[in-house]
């Protein structure tokens, strides 16, 4: 997962604090998730299911993290203030890990 400026450089402090946010306000009905600050302006994304880990299950809790943490950032005052200045908003980007090859 990816949070972006439409491809501005982000402060560091301005996507912790929003992992953070996202971390506190956001529950997922059918599992847990982890949002963990990473090098840059990634973070990486864990989502466990409650029930089962089948893919249309965990596409769904994938879904609804989506827009429950777009609704957080929407309502972010560090969003707020970005656009007042005329920055773009940050926003998160979903997007699948490299493939891991075991030789």
């Amino acid at each position: 997962m990816v949070l972006d400026g439409a491809g501005n450089g982000l402060p560091v402090k301005e996507v912790v604090t929003l992992a953070k946010e996202i971390n506190s306000k956001v529950t997922l009905s059918g599992g847990t998730f982890e949002l963990k600050n990473v090098p840059g302006h990634l973070m990486a994304l864990s989502i466990q299911g409650m029930h089962s880990n089948s893919a249309e299950d965990l596409f769904a809790l994938v879904k609804e993290f989506t827009i429950k943490s777009q609704k957080v950032l929407g309502k972010s005052e560090i969003n707020k203030k970005r656009i007042s200045e005329g920055k773009p908003a940050i926003y998160i980007k979903l997007r699948e890990r490299p493939a891991i090859r075991y030789t």
